[in-house]
């Protein structure tokens, strides 16, 4: 799945910095899911 590659991508890279964007992500990842 898409949440795979992007908890690897975010592995990559420093969690910490990404921590904004990885919140964004999610809520926009669970509201797409709540759309389909």
């Amino acid at each position: 799945m898409e949440r795979t590659m992007f908890f690897s991508a975010m592995s990559d890279k420093n969690i910490e910095l990404d921590a904004d964007v990885y919140l964004l992500v999610m809520v926009f990842f669970i509201e797409g899911q709540d759309s389909t």
